[in-house]
């Protein structure tokens, strides 16, 4: 047995890391977060199954997004800084949430990326937020006492 691990280790060791397709298109987990590489000089259109109504990233001095004027499904994205760093992407459309990662790369450039339809739902934080932890104590129900960790929830 301890042979046939080793050798599964070895064989998954040099397996060739999955890498970005320049055009792809995909179906995505609404509880997850999917990357994008972008590179500097080069756009990169999401495209999704229904009209987009908002788009917002956590660095607009980096990553300039924008509704297409053509299709109100489509997001244009472009890196537009000599120092770029990673960053997130928020999309909402007229049915969904979705959470993306953007990743400035040299070597990694994803051009075309299709939304074909998303599955799944947003996960619940099972910890209890302060808000909650309170609301309770005043209804006189037992509950934890807040943690430090509860002060970003």
């Amino acid at each position: 047995m301890k042979l046939f691990n080793i050798i599964l280790f070895v064989a998954f060791a040099f397996l060739p890391k999955a890498e970005a397709r320049r055009v792809a298109e995909r179906v995505l987990d609404q509880g997850e977060v999917d990357r994008i590489f972008v590179a500097p000089g080069l756009a990169t259109s999401l495209e999704f199954p229904e009209n987009v109504k908002e788009v917002t990233t956590g660095a607009p001095q980096i990553f300039k997004t924008m509704i297409s004027s053509a299709d109100q499904n489509e997001v244009i994205l472009t890196l537009s800084n000599t120092k770029p760093f990673k960053t997130n992407l928020i999309v909402r459309t007229v049915k969904r949430t979705l959470v993306f990662d953007l990743i400035p790369s040299l070597s990694k450039h994803q051009d075309l990326i299709v939304v074909k339809d998303t599955y799944g739902i947003l996960r619940r934080d099972k910890r209890m937020s302060l808000h909650e932890k309170r609301l309770r104590h005043e209804r006189g129900e037992e509950v934890e006492p807040p943690t430090e960790e509860d002060a970003y929830l």
